[in-house]
């Protein structure tokens, strides 16, 4: 029989003892939410961030380093480079999960419990939406040439 193990041993912190001024934030930036819901947040830097169970889902998916993961709040957080978001998405997707960008902009706020500052102004978009919605165009643009 093989053995089974481990694919990630880096740290996750108890849910239980997650903070609950961050748990706030999170939930009220990305207001309602589904089961297979899963949020990255852009904030306008080359990096965009995973926190809580989005983040624990993503080490379940991914290969996640050392440096890509954060517990120093107290909860989860994954950080990765925008150029791989693209690929994360569409690795998501294909597990059946609907990852979505909540980008921020405008008047900078501080995360409860955390020294990072971000901009309040949320926009959430469908990344596997908009992926469906290209490859459609690509289709029929492709249906048009063979025509």
């Amino acid at each position: 029989m093989k053995k089974l193990r481990a694919r990630c041993v880096l740290p996750v912190p108890d849910p239980a003892g997650w903070p609950a001024d961050p748990r706030r934030w999170f939930l009220a930036a990305i207001g309602e939410r589904g089961p297979l819901d899963i949020f990255f947040f852009d904030f306008g830097e080359d990096f965009l961030f995973a926190f809580f169970e989005d983040a624990v889902t993503c080490l379940g998916v991914f290969d996640v380093l050392p440096s890509e993961w954060s517990v120093s709040d107290g909860y989860a957080v994954f950080r990765f480079h925008r150029r791989l978001l693209r690929d994360l998405a569409e690795l998501l997707s294909g597990c059946g999960l609907r990852p979505f960008r909540v980008s921020f902009k405008d008047t900078p706020v501080t995360i409860p419990g955390s020294a990072r500052r971000i901009p309040f102004f949320r926009n959430v978009v469908d990344i596997a939406a908009g992926q469906d919605r290209r490859q459609q165009q690509r289709h029929s643009e492709q249906r048009r040439r063979v025509k």
